[in-house]
């Protein structure tokens, strides 16, 4: 019997001859592939709430037809080679293949039990008649042979027998096929009918008194009002007023000492419902703070809270991009959405720029233009009295050009800046002035010992004209072509700098992508949905197979903090892609308090406990003085050997980037090409003490 994984499926469920599983079994043993493949089934069978594979659209895996066909060894054997290939790649086609094989065998495993019962009514029910063929099938009718005398006596026969209950019915008609007497199929009309024609009597009964209440003032409340409850001797003095709307209640002043007293003058007048008093049996009891008289009498209606304001930024500031997305944050649903083109950008605004797009504004008609670049997020904030603009850059890159030539303005452009806990003005000086400015987050190196500010690096770039720079001490730094790059502040303090080469993303019209990312980036741009928030429509085009398209994907998701997303891209079938949630949770990481409690959570979601803590402290990183601790380097190696695959890639990707050692392993690769490039990492940690020597 030949070594497939549809046989490891049968051995696994136990559904071999006992001399076919003994010879798979031996075959296992003998091959490390085999075992592995078999360890490997095993663990995305066991594991929690891992994802299926998307039936339609973007990411969607093999039509399950063909799959049910791979179960049922009925598939041609290019399709099997097409389906095998597709599962050891994909952990989700594995589970989902290995859970449907698993379910078939439960299912056909087992012989159907009917009841006794059941099959006597079955049998009772005897042969159905043929159908008859309707009206408009005379054209394929068979042709009826004439009725003969015997073809008559049969008819009334049987007839005569399911009438009796003598042959084919032997306990006469079920229950079920009798017709009903006409009572009983009334009688659901009947019940709605009478509830029609009593709501109608409520309706039109309340409208009557409405319109008596309204034309008879104050006099006819009180006359309409239900006859007070008996009270007893230690009862507080109240007066209750019911009315089919609401509850009018005229005021009366609270005795003192009472349990109830009326509520200092500066609270706000609402209602109090005391609890129940034991001397009421049945009253409905409701107290109001005494008020006046003419106010007591009209029944009180809650304000709506207002709606939202919307306010428009003074400048106006336009999205004028006639290609690629732009995102923007809707509050009210806590979700992202696609910008419109041609929108005005209002006050508090947050929009996002995924990769690769690139988005373009326009302020003030047209005097300067804001280029956001991708994977940019940016907040268009009100600007105070003398400033044109006024941005929060949360992370990326934008860059701000002053309009040259005829009709610019003559007047400096002032814009305000404020990045992370730095707020500062920029004067573009001159018209063609160009100005970047570049928020990288930095990777945390440790799970720190209490809150820190995330560290960011980047700063200021002027490659044309020149701008003036004050910040918030009020110093002001020029910044020229020769002299165009100041950084962000170290200790408080601003040093500008030489400007040793112009950034690529930093041009009048951004960016300019090679043409196989652009042909992409125009393939990308299909898959977003209007109409539908950025969480339903790009998750499911991780899977997409094509490398490029999916790491577009997570990296949305990244831009978004998509965090249950981000988290099971991590299981994501290309490297880029895996590396790019990497980088997106490990850059969200530090920059909240309260993200390392959401991490853990999330991870209790999708990973088994024990995996819970390898993935948490891997996603926090190491310092350089971990990678010479040789216990660090150990626990670190030792995890490349790890079952879980999101393990392995954490384990490397620290590997690589905290040592810069290049190594040749893969952590999708066989055992034995993982284990070889282990030993090297073994070797170089005898040789050194640990990853990286010691100082």
């Amino acid at each position: 019997m030949r070594l497939t994984l549809r046989t490891l499926l049968a051995y696994l469920d136990d559904i071999l001859e006992p001399a076919d599983a003994r010879e798979i079994g031996a075959k296992i043993a003998e091959s490390s592939v085999a075992a592995a493949t078999v360890s490997r089934i095993r663990d995305v069978m066991r594991k929690r709430r891992i994802t299926s594979p998307e039936l339609t659209g973007p990411g969607s895996g093999p039509d399950p037809n063909l799959v049910a066909e791979y179960l049922d060894n009925t598939l041609t054997p290019e399709h099997v080679t097409e389906i095998e290939r597709l599962c050891l790649e994909s952990d989700i086609h594995l589970a989902e293949t290995a859970g449907c094989h698993q379910i078939l065998t439960i299912v056909l495993g087992e012989p159907v039990d009917i009841p006794p019962r059941t099959r006597e009514r079955m049998y009772a029910l005897g042969a159905i008649a043929p159908a008859q063929p309707q009206d408009g099938d005379s054209a394929i009718r068979e042709p009826v042979p004439p009725a003969t005398a015997d073809t008559r006596r049969n008819a009334a026969a049987a007839a005569a027998s399911v009438q009796t209950g003598d042959e084919t019915f032997t306990h006469g008609v079920p229950d079920y096929l009798r017709r009903k007497p006409l009572w009983k199929r009334l009688l659901p009309a009947a019940a709605v009918l009478l509830l029609l024609v009593w709501l109608a009597w409520v309706i039109s009964d309340l409208s009557i008194r409405n319109l008596f209440r309204a034309s008879s003032g104050d006099e006819a409340i009180v006359a309409d009002a239900a006859p007070p409850a008996p009270e007893s001797k230690n009862a507080p003095e109240r007066a209750v007023v019911e009315t089919p709307e609401a509850v009018a209640v005229t005021p009366v002043e609270a005795p003192a000492g009472s349990i109830n007293p009326a509520p200092p003058a500066d609270l706000p007048e609402s209602p109090v419902e005391p609890a129940a008093d034991p001397a009421v049996d049945s009253a409905v009891v409701t107290v109001e703070p005494a008020r006046d008289a003419a106010a007591a009498a009209v029944d009180v209606v809650p304000a709506e809270p207002a709606p939202p304001v919307v306010v428009d930024l003074p400048t106006p500031v336009v999205y004028t991009s006639l290609e690629g997305i732009a995102l923007t944050y809707q509050a009210d649903i806590e979700d992202w959405n696609v910008l419109e083109r041609q929108q005005r950008v209002l006050a508090n605004q947050w929009i996002g720029v995924p990769d690769p797009f690139l988005a373009r504004f326009e302020v003030a008609a047209g005097r300067t233009a804001l280029i956001v670049n991708p994977g940019t997020s940016v907040q268009f904030l009100m600007p105070s009295e003398g400033r044109l603009l006024s941005v929060q850059v949360d992370h990326g890159r934008i860059g701000i050009s002053r309009t040259a030539g005829e009709g610019a303005a003559p007047d400096p452009v002032l814009v305000s800046l404020q990045i992370g806990a730095w707020s500062f003005d920029v004067e573009l000086v001159e018209p063609g002035t160009l100005l970047g400015v570049e928020v990288l987050l930095r990777q945390p190196t440790g799970i720190p010992a209490e809150p820190v500010e995330p560290t960011i690096d980047g700063g200021v770039f002027v490659v044309a004209g020149s701008a003036a720079v004050k910040t918030g001490d009020n110093q002001q730094i020029v910044l020229s072509a020769d002299n165009g790059f100041l950084p962000w502040p170290v200790d408080g303090v601003w040093q500008p700098g030489p400007l040793l080469s112009q950034p690529q993303w930093l041009t009048p019209d951004g960016p300019i992508l090679p043409p196989v990312k652009q042909t992409f980036a125009n393939l990308y741009e299909r898959l977003f949905t209007k109409d539908q928030p950025v969480s339903v429509s790009i998750p499911a085009v991780v899977k997409d197979r094509r490398r490029q398209i999916s790491e577009f994907a997570v990296e949305t998701l990244a831009l978004t903090q998509n965090i249950p997303h981000l988290l099971q891209a991590l299981q994501a079938e290309h490297d880029e892609s895996r590396h790019a949630a990497i980088v997106g949770l490990r850059e969200w990481l530090p920059r909240s308090s309260q993200n390392a409690d959401i991490l853990r959570e999330e991870l209790s979601l999708y990973y088994q406990d024990d995996e819970v803590e390898p993935i948490y402290e891997l996603l926090w990183g190491y310092s350089l003085q971990d990678f010479r601790s040789l216990e660090v380097s150990e626990r670190l190696i030792g995890w490349l050997s790890h079952d879980n695959l999101v393990i392995r890639e954490l384990a490397i990707y620290q590997i690589r980037t905290g040592t810069n050692r290049p190594t040749d392993y893969h952590p999708m690769a066989l055992a034995e090409q993982r284990q070889a490039a282990i030993a090297r990492l073994q070797e170089a940690v005898r040789r050194y003490g640990a990853l990286m020597p010691a100082e």
